[in-house]
């Protein structure tokens, strides 16, 4: 169950926010409220509603007002760090990768298929649908496990997920698949979106939530 004051996320059957104290249904029991023969319980009643409230209490347990002098939303009682809300897409330090590096990679790429597919023609005599599985597998065992292709290795940039991580292998067939096909349908223009797209992702992109960003350098200490 979802808090309506500060967002965080709480057990189906809970009466108070974990976080914030806030009522979670009406009529429901508060857990920061302050109880009769608690020696922690001081009075901090709600300038709103008159609510009594622990000390700590970022928001009344009743009406969900902010209290003056309440710490920040967070798990004060067990001392841990105050809880964050997650934000859509990957951390805003990221740098997005635009339309012609992509190209680029994508160039790289394309030549490596086509070496293969030449020799696997040699040996088979006719490509056909061994190429094309080829050609699909190679972008979504690459894209899906390693978040990169050899071709964005060479250029340095990577595939991630909203959370920054490798995409895997499911997003990655959502991406190559069904979300290039119909970028192709629309005369390519699924993938000129990255021109002026704020987070330069193309439409495969956004079907999969994906994001193509520059490969963070790691260094090695000595």
């Amino acid at each position: 169950m979802r808090c309506s004051i500060c967002r965080a996320e709480n057990a189906p059957d809970a009466a108070a926010c974990h976080v914030c104290g806030a009522a979670l249904s009406a009529g429901a029991v508060q857990a920061d409220a302050a109880q009769p023969g608690d020696p922690q319980a001081a009075p901090g009643a709600c300038p709103q509603c008159g609510h009594e409230n622990r000390p700590n209490a970022a928001y009344c347990g009743n009406c969900g007002f902010a209290l003056a002098g309440g710490g920040p939303v967070g798990l004060a009682e067990t001392g841990q760090a105050p809880l964050e809300q997650p934000m859509p897409g990957p951390s805003p330090t990221v740098e997005y990768m635009g339309f012609w590096i992509r190209l680029v990679a994508l160039i790289i790429d394309s030549f490596i298929l086509f070496v293969g597919q030449a020799i696997l023609g040699l040996i088979l005599g006719d490509a056909g649908a061994v190429g094309l599985v080829l050609n699909l597998s190679y972008y979504v065992l690459f894209t899906g496990l390693r978040g990169q292709t050899p071709g964005k290795m060479v250029v340095g940039i990577t595939v991630i997920d909203e959370r920054g991580n490798v995409p895997g292998l499911t997003r990655a067939l959502i991406r190559e698949i069904p979300g290039k096909l119909l970028s192709v349908i629309a005369l390519g223009l699924g993938f000129v979106w990255v021109a002026w797209d704020e987070k330069k992702q193309g439409w495969h992109d956004k079907i999969a939530k994906t994001y193509v960003v520059r490969k963070p350098r790691t260094t090695i200490a000595s």
